[in-house]
């Protein structure tokens, strides 16, 4: 009948077999299974490099699991040290060693266009909710939001709602839009009051590009403040024609 040899336990290492000389050790991994926070859960002899290697534990990785793997933080060799998931909102690649400190667990390579310490803030000029991988691109009209909030053809929004920084007088979600009763849509400062005559108009409000503005009978210009063609008189009492 075929006997097994007596072996070492899990996070022992060496040769139980009596007269060997040799005896099972303690692994050699940070803490050890009696202290409750054992970083490897078992060890083997290495016959290429003559070393002792630790098989880790999710989360640590190293010869000796002194190290915290990818997606991991903390301090495994400080006494009681452990490696922590890396708190980055599920919007880093935890394969990736680059996609957060392993000493402080700050987030550094956000994915799914999201930013911050923490990877829970859509990124300048995307909306959205960061958490849900769902930030998108700010959708505003360059020629009505304010200059400082663009670059490069792009411009900043609200990273929750989308709505984006309108110049002077500029109205829309987009910033695509005169406020009403106002024209010059597209000029670096906004758009301008329409002006019409309060009298000889019909209405306060004008065309958004050129600023004309819907004149009663017998009256013309830009803000009705003249007679148009074929008419005569006072324009600021009354257009008379044929």
């Amino acid at each position: 009948m075929f006997l097994s040899l007596p072996r070492c336990g899990n996070g022992f290492f060496g040769n139980p077999v009596l007269g060997s000389g040799d005896h099972c050790r303690h692994c050699p991994c940070p803490g050890n299974a009696e202290s409750g926070h054992s970083n490897g859960h078992s060890c083997h002899a290495d016959s290429s490099s003559n070393q002792i290697l630790c098989n880790c534990k999710q989360g640590y990785i190293g010869p000796r699991c002194d190290r915290c793997a990818p997606g991991y933080y903390g301090n495994p060799e400080h006494p009681g040290g452990q490696c922590r998931p890396c708190q980055c909102s599920g919007n880093i690649d935890t394969q990736d060693p680059e996609s957060c400190d392993p000493m402080t667990g700050r987030c550094l390579s956000c994915l799914y266009n999201t930013d911050g310490p923490s990877c829970s803030d859509c990124k300048h000029g995307y909306y959205g909710n960061a958490l849900a991988q769902d930030c998108r691109r700010c959708t505003c009209v360059t020629a009505g939001t304010q200059q400082s909030y663009c670059s490069d053809g792009h411009c900043h929004c609200d990273r929750q709602t989308g709505a984006c920084p309108c110049r002077d007088n500029v109205v829309g979600h987009n910033c695509d839009q005169c406020a009403p009763d106002h024209w010059n849509y597209g000029t670096d400062r906004g758009c301008e009051q329409c002006g019409c005559h309060p009298q000889h108009a019909r209405g306060s409000h004008c065309n958004m590009f050129s600023g004309q503005c819907h004149c009663g009978q017998g009256f013309g210009g830009k803000q009705c403040t003249e007679c148009e063609q074929f008419h005569w008189g006072d324009p600021g009492v009354q257009c008379e024609g044929n």
